[in-house]
């Protein structure tokens, strides 16, 4: 069996530790045989806290995983998404918890989730809703890999889009012309 058989799955798990709604991003790779694969992360697993603020709930919306094995997740990070960051995360094919890195993102200032992810080449794109106290709108941004905007894409790395009305949320996102995660470089 080789490592295209594995699979990934993210969400979050309750710790307790901050109150009774702390949760952390939560990964788990599946071996192909339907076992934790005990070469990733804490035999099989991992998780980890952003914190963003003090409620200390973590959810991750989406995953992506390229062929190389760099996993992708996006969510966010708040007491709610009304008053949220943006998470990204980029965790390394072994799962090793130092090797993550993390970014928190309130896009122009303003509450903001990410409910979809895709990797192509270098480049991270997500997709998720911003709130400005009074409407949500779509949010779209290109990432580094440093996990910083990307200043080439739309107005400094993300565009917001009013698709038509007070509550505009994505729910799926998918790059045009490739599929994500085909090319090497991230």
């Amino acid at each position: 069996p080789g490592g295209a058989e594995r699979v990934v799955v993210a969400g979050w798990a309750r710790s307790g530790a901050i109150g009774p709604s702390d949760s952390e991003f939560a990964i788990a790779r599946i071996d192909a045989i339907g076992q934790l694969d005990a070469t990733f992360g804490d035999l099989g697993r991992l998780s980890l806290a952003v914190n963003f603020d003090s409620s200390g709930r973590d959810e991750p919306r989406a995953v992506a995983v390229r062929p190389d094995g760099w996993i992708a997740l996006a969510g966010f990070s708040g007491a709610s998404e009304n008053v949220s960051a943006g998470v990204v995360a980029l965790v390394p094919p072994d799962g090793a918890l130092a090797g993550v890195a993390t970014a928190t993102f309130r896009l122009g200032g303003h509450p903001t989730s990410f409910r979809d992810v895709a990797l192509i080449g270098d480049r991270i794109f997500v997709a998720g809703r911003i709130w400005d106290g009074t409407e949500s709108d779509i949010v779209v941004a290109r990432l580094r890999r440093d996990l910083t905007l990307d200043p080439e894409f739309a107005t400094g790395g993300w565009v917001r889009v009013d698709a038509s009305g007070r509550d505009d949320r994505p729910e799926h996102f998918r790059p045009v012309g490739q599929e994500p995660g085909l090319e090497e470089g991230l």
